[in-house]
């Protein structure tokens, strides 16, 4: 069990329950029993085990101080790569990011928002890690000069979708050793699912050229997340603003921006379960996520870092 944090070397950290944060019985916790039952009755099957992979009965470690947060569950990448390869690209998945909807299309366009004047002016390679449907990355092609434009993600389905956008898939999972240089990296909704989160971070330095830009999105897990049962899975690492910065400025990177935006985590907990959300707020939120405009308390974190040479 971790007892200093990762980040700010704190000893003041608070345990919190995977998918259960206030600690009451919810349907999560009462369908992992369930899925317990069943794998210990079918111990021989891989897949009960990357069921449980992410479990009811785990904890998060959270730090009070700058408030990163890691699952306390034994995780290697082995288990990562069975999980997504036999779990996470089910049918429903792929269709939902395959058909791109007006969602996914409106946060690209705000990403692309927050990079475009921190991009250089030559034409450069780019690599699109967790890429799904590579919305940013087509937006990309479509504005700026590219000499490469690759993208690395699990799972066969994706593959005939990429060439038919004229997008190289390089490999399943990220660090790969047969990966090169680019000019920007983007992870967006990835590095939460991360292993070792140092370890990465060393990685993408080496896989970018000097002065070269990383663009990162990750949920924002600020004071209010832990307030509401917010979905974990499946959530490795935890960030804050304070965190995700101090994280990538400890470890060769410049932060050239930082903002978070969107709904905030209570907005979303309620717009969930109870669809309360008001017209005039719903269009608040999408003009943040679209063109990338702060909201205070917003749900998601957009970072861009440079790598110091």
């Amino acid at each position: 069990m971790s007892k200093i944090c990762e980040i700010c070397s704190s000893k003041n950290l608070i345990n919190y329950s995977y998918n259960n944060h206030s600690n009451k019985l919810n349907i999560f916790f009462i369908l992992h029993i369930k899925t317990i039952i069943i794998s210990i009755l079918s111990i021989f099957k891989k897949k009960y085990k990357n069921k449980n992979l992410f479990s009811a009965f785990s904890k998060i470690s959270v730090c009070e101080d700058c408030g990163f947060g890691i699952c306390l569950n034994k995780i290697d990448n082995n288990d990562l790569k069975n999980y997504y390869s036999s779990l996470f690209w089910d049918d429903t998945k792929f269709d939902f990011f395959y058909k791109e909807s007006v969602d996914q299309v409106n946060r690209a366009k705000g990403q692309y928002v927050a990079i475009k004047r921190y991009l250089p002016k030559k034409p450069i390679k780019i690599l699109e890690i967790g890429a799904g449907s590579a919305t940013l990355s087509k937006i990309l092609k479509k504005n700026i000069k590219i000499l490469a434009s690759d993208v690395v993600e699990p799972g066969d389905k994706w593959k005939e979708y990429y060439n038919s956008i004229n997008l190289k898939k390089i490999s399943n999972f990220y660090p790969d050793k047969t990966i090169s240089k680019y000019d920007l990296i983007i992870a967006s909704h990835w590095l939460e699912h991360v292993v070792n989160i140092k370890s990465i971070l060393s990685n993408l330095r080496n896989n970018l050229n000097n002065q070269g830009l990383v663009f990162i999105e990750v949920p924002n897990c600020n004071d209010e997340y832990w307030n509401f049962d917010i979905k974990d899975i499946p959530h490795i690492y935890f960030f804050t603003k304070i965190s995700l910065k101090k994280l990538f400025s400890d470890n060769g990177f410049k932060v050239e921006l930082i903002q978070n935006l969107g709904m905030t985590n209570k907005e979303f907990y309620f717009s969930n379960n109870f669809n309360d959300l008001n017209n005039e707020l719903i269009e608040e939120v999408n003009e943040s996520i679209r063109n990338n405009t702060y909201r205070n308390k917003g749900n998601v974190i957009r970072m861009l870092a440079s790598k110091i040479s």
